[in-house]
This record gives C-alpha cells, structure tokens and sequence, in this order.
C-alpha cells in the first residue's frame, strides 16, 4: 500500500553549516518570525542553546552564525576569504605581481621594441607575473560580482511577480467596467512578465529565478503552500555527537496517510495545475474548475491562470476548503 504522510514535524535536527540556504534569507526568517508568534500563543519555549540557526539570528542571540549576513549567503569565500584578501592587498601584504629582474626586463624590453615596429600605435607594457595571492583575489572579484549581479536580476523579477499578484488579489472579488479594464491591464502585465523571464540570456539564473519564484509565491500565500513553514515550533538544535552512530542526523515525527488512488499514477513533482488536472481523468480540469473556486482565487493561494501555477500547494488545501467532498469522488472512481 502506498502512504504517504499529511505531517512532517522536525523535532530536532543537527545545525551543519551549509554551503547554501535552502531559499531566500528573508522567507526563511519570516517563517521562524510566524512560529515565535504560534509558540509564544501555545507557551513553547526553546530550552537556552538549542536555538535553531534561524531562530537564534530572528532572536538578536550573540554569535548568530555569519553566513546569515544579507548578501554573503552564497559561499564561505565570500564571507571571509575575499574581504580578508581585501585588506592584506590595500595594506600592501602581497603585490599584485612579482619584480621582473633588470636582465630580464632588458632582455624583453628589446624583444617588444622589435614587435613594435610591426604593430603600429603599440605600446611596451613590460609587466611580472601576476602573484598567486592576486590571481585568488581576481577570482573571488569576479565570483562576487557575478553573484551580485545574478542576486539584483533575481530580486527584480521577484519584486515584479508580488506587485503582480497583490493587484490580482486586489481586483479578484471586483466587478464592472473599471475593474475590468484594471484586470486587463494585471493581465497583460502578467505576459509581459512571462516573457522577460523567458528571454533571461543567463539560462542559469533563469533556472534559479524559476525556482526562486516559485518558492516565494507558495511562502508569501496565507496559509503557506510550504507545509513546514505551518509548523507549531521550531526544531531544537542537536549536535552530531548526540547521535548514534554520530552524523548529522535529525528526529522526526510522521503522521502517514493513504495517498488518493488517482493521484498514485501522477507521482511527477512541481508541474502545473491544469495540466495534472487533464490528466487525473478526462474532465476532470473543466469539472473541477466550477467544483472548486478556490483553485482559481488568489486570495485563498490559486490563481486566475492554472497553466502558471504549481501542484505542490493544492492537495491538502482542496481537502480543507471544501470538506474533501470533491476528491472523495475522485477515491470512489
């Protein structure tokens, strides 16, 4: 029998230090932020050093790990190794490149005089090797700079996309002419979007804005599309040692349930509403639009262009929202 589980608590988890955040810095502080709030309603404590990575940098505690620096959350490098090359490059700790001895330099000086006279408005530029501490400052300049230009094209599409969708959950519930003329022009908006983002040259960060947009839609929706953001309290921090055999291991607690016999042939993860709704059974997009008009409603986390949106936040919120009348016949079939 396949089961699958409607939860998933964290109990504790080993603190490793990543590489990289699982998403963007400010979503994941927003959602420690909401369940500061649940535990303080339901007198949940976190006993003092067992403070998540999260929760202790949302709590201000001393010591908050530096990777969680706005803008350093790439790579350790850039947290450390670059600002520290930095400095011992402007107080003059190493040259950008080795003294070139006078024999040598003669020596080449005669060689590019000779090339000159092939290579009209030329120049002798008689220059070292580059040293290896300033090769590894190059690299990490270019590495930062990349990353930062990559982070601004990220944050402008993301920017975009929320204006977009609070003006569709403002215009929803509107009738008459004006509203309709404000829905046309979200709309086209909405395209306009779409096809800057497709047209994105750097495939790589296209890849990321895709993820990055998706994340931050289904996280920003009330109640979250991410079901560990609805989490009662945050996971108590554990240490490798604390565990046998010692690895970075974590307690969880599951509470398994039967999957929906039409949804085991669909086991495909992230793709779009209408077309896993085509495929569940014939009809079954057209039927259910009407039959659920919160897959359609921005203001209950659907939306307005099902093509657009992604199956990970719907199944348990269409059981919520309409009392599992419409799913339990898709179990009777």
């Amino acid at each position: 029998m396949a089961v699958a589980c409607s939860r998933i608590t964290e109990v504790a988890s080993s603190t490793v230090p990543s590489t990289y955040l699982s998403r963007d810095l400010g979503l994941e502080l927003e959602s420690v932020r909401k369940v500061i709030l649940r535990m303080e309603a339901n007198g949940t404590k976190t006993p003092p050093g067992r403070e998540s990575l999260f929760l202790g940098h949302a709590l201000g505690l001393h010591g908050a790990d530096h990777r969680m620096k706005k803008g350093q959350q790439d790579t350790e490098r850039f947290v450390k190794e670059l600002p520290d090359l930095e400095a011992r490059f402007a107080a003059g700790k190493f040259p950008k490149r080795y003294p070139m001895p006078e024999k040598e330099r003669e020596k080449l000086h005669s060689k590019m005089i000779v090339a000159k006279t092939k290579m009209a408005g030329s120049k002798p530029k008689i220059q070292g090797a580059l040293t290896p501490e300033y090769k590894r400052l190059a690299m990490l300049r270019t590495h930062r700079n990349t990353f930062e230009r990559r982070a601004k094209v990220l944050e402008t599409l993301r920017s975009r996309q929320r204006e977009i969708f609070t003006k569709i959950k403002e215009l929803h519930h509107s009738k008459g002419i004006r509203a309709t003329k404000k829905k046309e022009r979200v709309a086209a908006s909405r395209r306009e979007f779409i096809k800057d983002l497709e047209s994105v040259p750097d495939r790589q960060v296209l890849s990321m804005a895709t993820g990055l947009l998706d994340t931050d839609r289904v996280s920003t929706i009330e109640p979250s599309g991410i079901i560990y953001d609805r989490r009662e309290y945050e996971p108590l921090k554990a240490r490798p040692e604390e565990f046998c055999p010692q690895r970075p291991l974590a307690l969880l607690d599951f509470e398994p349930q039967t999957v929906l016999p039409a949804l085991k042939e669909n086991p495909e993860n992230y793709l779009s509403v209408k077309v896993e709704l085509e495929r569940l059974w014939p009809g079954a997009y057209e039927y259910l639009l009407e039959e659920v008009p919160s897959l359609s409603d921005p203001t209950k986390g659907g939306d307005t262009d099902l093509e657009l949106m992604r199956t990970r936040p719907t199944l348990e919120q269409i059981r919520a929202r309409n009392n599992n009348s419409v799913l339990d016949k898709v179990d009777d079939d």
